[in-house]
């Protein structure tokens, strides 16, 4: 039964069930989530070779990396498509936020030559000069719509951890006549960073549980 199966499992069955109906176009929200890797090495391969189209929207760079051909980035409200992988649009944004670095150097140069001559010229907003007060005011307006704003997350401090965060002795796990793992022992240190890898069903998540 699939209530019995693990996430990544299910996640498996899935994707299969979606492919085996070979829709025109597939749509998938992080596809490689709860898959091993052996199983996203195979999914990458089938849509390698899928006739449809497929849209997939994933924080995987590897992924994007080996599958896609089109890229759509959503950036301070505008979409800006780019042709060719993750590493062809890496290329492809840096020589555009570097040509728009460029212009907004020029942009500021322009900017600031309007509102000196705006400050200088009180007579400037006469009939003669509302062309020239005009520009300024967009190009005033173009520098606010390009503003972004920086988040900041604030996460408190939490109580001081010992020198051993976990320390785990002769672990044993087991559905039925399943085993997962038996006899594990382990200990993590104080900014330990751990991987825990295996194939889907070998029991990661129930090990964290």
């Amino acid at each position: 039964k699939v209530d019995h199966l693990s996430g990544g499992e299910r996640r498996r069955v899935a994707l299969c069930r979606l492919l085996i109906q070979e829709p025109d176009i597939l749509l998938l929200d992080e596809p490689t989530n709860h898959l091993d890797a052996e199983t996203v090495g195979w999914l990458e391969q089938h849509l390698q070779e899928y006739k449809g189209t497929v849209i997939a929207v994933t924080h995987d760079r590897y992924f994007l990396d080996n599958v896609a051909g089109w890229i759509l980035e959503l950036d301070r409200g505008q979409g800006i498509p780019f042709q060719g992988n993750y590493s062809s649009w890496l290329e492809q944004k840096q020589a555009r936020l570097a040509q728009e670095e460029k212009s907004e150097s020029k942009r500021q140069k322009t900017l600031e030559r309007e509102l000196e001559w705006i400050r200088m010229s009180p007579k400037g907003r006469q009939a003669k000069g509302k062309a020239r007060v005009t520009k300024y005011e967009q190009l005033v307006s173009e520098e606010q719509s390009q503003q972004t704003d920086d988040l900041e997350i604030y996460i408190p401090s939490g109580p001081r951890l010992g020198d051993v965060v976990v320390e785990a002795t002769n672990l044993s796990k087991s559905y039925g006549d399943s085993l997962l793992f038996d006899n594990l022992s382990f200990s993590l240190p104080k900014g330990g960073i751990v991987g825990v890898v295996g194939p889907n069903g070998a029991g990661k998540s129930t090990l964290f549980k």
